[in-house]
């Protein structure tokens, strides 16, 4: 029989859980990712090969908007591209997303394995391979303990008190009574994100979305340090972490204003917290267009890891150039809960 691609609504539940079970995933993290409907509303989350009633390949996509001047755009992320047996089934994965491209006005990918990196390439209408900056923010001497053990492939080793060693001084933004804290995802940030200067093109994330990535993932925990007064804040840091451990964390910095005192005290606030936590490094991901958010992250003792490439694999916004997008950060696509 041959095999069909269809989209990932018109395909049975259980077939899907199965199939992604077999590639490592887990039911609750299945249910949130692609079966809250609160969510997903009418957008379509991927596509999915079946061969005599079984799935057999899959490709997820996360539904955001694109903002692009003062239009926005309906776009999707890519992830969670499997085939069974990938050996022999590489045409297989290609249809997918041959499908996925041609049933999506704008589709985009950032990152992946060198193996998903080469056909990505290869499909894209674009593709920006240093489009975004990994900053890493070393706290304690662990973190480099672990490091060192997965860059030379070593069972993981506990020191027991040497890994809570202090690398270097914290941040010393001042002590401001104006900054707050909330566990999860608070509604208060929600006019930080419509003011949030964010350039002539980027992803353009609501409190919604923000709150299914982070807020609703079962995998996570996380707490939001944000700037209160008077005035409406603009400024606001998410930080992040697996559920089951406090080692290392994910930020996102969201700054719509000029005050860099403000910021400072924002994030070392943010950066105490997860020290307090016994947090071992912090990482964050931006887009290389924004330099002035670069500079505040290099002033407060990130250093640059590295790059990730990304993907424009559909366009029909001709006068959108995506290959220019600020605000790229760890809520694109899945690398929210992806601690490598």
């Amino acid at each position: 029989m041959d095999t069909e691609i269809l989209p990932l609504s018109e395909v049975a539940k259980s077939e899907i859980k199965n199939f992604l079970r077999s590639h490592g995933q887990q039911d609750p993290m299945i249910e949130w990712k692609y079966f809250d409907f609160r969510f997903n509303g009418n957008h379509e989350r991927g596509y999915v090969a079946v061969r005599d009633g079984r799935v057999c390949g899959f490709l997820g996509m996360i539904p955001f908007d694109l903002g692009y001047e003062s239009s926005t755009f309906k776009a999707a992320w890519t992830c969670d591209w499997y085939v069974d047996n990938p050996a022999s089934n590489g045409v297989l994965g290609l249809r997918i997303l041959k499908r996925a491209i041609t049933s999506n006005a704008h589709l985009m990918h950032m990152g992946g394995n060198n193996i998903s990196q080469g056909i990505l390439a290869r499909v894209a209408q674009q593709t920006v391979p240093d489009a975004g900056i990994v900053f890493h923010l070393n706290l304690r001497l662990g973190n480099l303990f672990k490091r060192a053990g997965r860059r030379f492939g070593l069972k993981p080793l506990h020191w027991g008190p040497i890994e809570q060693i202090p690398l270097g001084r914290l941040p010393q933004g001042s002590a401001e009574d104006s900054v707050m804290t909330e566990s999860g995802i608070p509604d208060a940030i929600m006019p930080i994100l419509e003011a949030a200067g964010l350039g002539k093109c980027y992803p353009k994330y609501d409190l919604d979305y923000i709150d299914w990535q982070i807020g609703r993932c079962p995998n996570l925990s996380s707490f939001t340090c944000y700037v209160s007064g008077a005035s409406t804040p603009q400024s606001a840091a998410i930080f992040w972490r697996p559920a089951d451990s406090t080692d290392f964390w994910r930020m996102v910095l969201f700054t719509g204003g000029e005050d860099k005192s403000e910021i400072a005290s924002l994030l070392a606030t943010g950066i105490r917290q997860v020290y307090d936590q016994k947090g071992m490094a912090i990482r964050t991901l931006v887009s290389r267009l924004d330099t002035e958010l670069i500079g505040i992250l290099e002033a407060n003792g990130f250093f640059q890891h590295r790059r990730l490439p990304f993907h424009v694999l559909s366009n029909e916004t001709a006068d959108a150039p995506l290959d220019a997008m600020s605000g790229l950060s760890y809520l694109d696509g899945d690398h929210a809960y992806i601690f490598e």
